[in-house]
């Protein structure tokens, strides 16, 4: 699909002052839809990212890092809370089997 026509309005020396009128409107038409076109460009480009955008995210990054860094302070803490259950539980363990053993 062609946005500017590809070819512009034949100048015909014998009737210069249409030709080139036509000339004229050809050239305003195809300038109206290039600044229509960079117009609309230029929006979605600016819609779509601008330095507020990359604030929001660093901000979000920020808010995610600090979540995981207090989650592995938390699985940190519970690996040795079960790190000490088993040593009690080993120490149970023997406990029951000397009573088991015992005279």
């Amino acid at each position: 699909m062609d946005i500017i026509a590809k070819s512009a309005p034949f100048i015909d020396p014998q009737n210069l002052n249409e030709s080139l009128g036509q000339f004229r409107d050809y050239m305003v038409e195809v300038l109206q839809v290039i600044d229509f076109t960079l117009s609309n460009q230029k929006n979605q480009i600016s819609g779509a990212v601008s330095e507020q955008n990359f604030l929001q995210l660093a901000a979000a990054v920020q808010s995610l890092s600090s979540s995981l860094n207090a989650q592995n302070s938390t699985i940190s803490s519970i690996n040795t809370t079960v790190g000490n259950l088993q040593q009690e539980l080993k120490s149970i363990e023997q406990r029951v089997s000397a009573l088991e053993n015992a005279p």
